[in-house]
């Protein structure tokens, strides 16, 4: 495992390395400044259907519409922003960061159609103005079903919860 789950609390013995090591290389390849880490994103960590919700956009396998049903619920009115596809969804992530972090504290396992896992831990960002910052988030995912229990199980949804009003205040002094 890589250093972003090394110290993580993983709840339940359902969690397979597979599914260890995919949490430790995505959250690597987002601390990642080189060039292709958004395509290896799309192609080694998400289905090629995947959702992703972030304070910073919506993102999916590919770009273009996409309509997000959970439990039988329409619910597309949560992708507030324009939907581009995952290998687009770091292509602005350097303009004001100089280095990212992410280290996850608790892994929590639920198994219903799809393992659905959640995260709790922290980034810390350095900006390029000079000043830093420790944000906690929590991240709610879902494996893909035909994926999750090979050796190569992928990510179908993903969606991140954290306040980013302090890294806002931080880059508009």
């Amino acid at each position: 495992m890589g250093y972003a789950t090394e110290s993580t609390l993983w709840t339940s013995d359902a969690f397979r390395q597979p599914m260890k090591d995919l949490i430790s290389r995505y959250y690597e390849l987002s601390d990642s400044p080189q060039a292709d880490a958004g395509e290896i994103l799309a192609s080694k960590v998400f289905s090629s259907d995947a959702c992703v919700i972030s304070p910073n956009g919506s993102f999916t396998g590919s770009a273009g519409s996409v309509n997000l049903v959970l439990d039988g619920i329409d619910c597309t009115w949560l992708l507030t922003k324009e939907v581009l596809d995952i290998a687009a969804s770091r292509e602005n992530a350097w303009k004001v960061v100089e280095s990212r972090k992410h280290t996850i504290s608790r892994a929590f396992f639920g198994q219903g159609e799809s393992p659905e896992i959640v995260l709790i831990g922290t980034l810390f960002m350095s900006f390029r103005n000079g000043k830093s910052l420790d944000s906690p988030f929590a991240t709610h995912l879902k494996l893909d079903v035909a994926s999750a229990s090979t050796s190569q199980p992928l990510i179908s949804y993903m969606e991140v919860y954290t306040d980013v009003s302090p890294a806002i205040k931080l880059l508009s002094n």
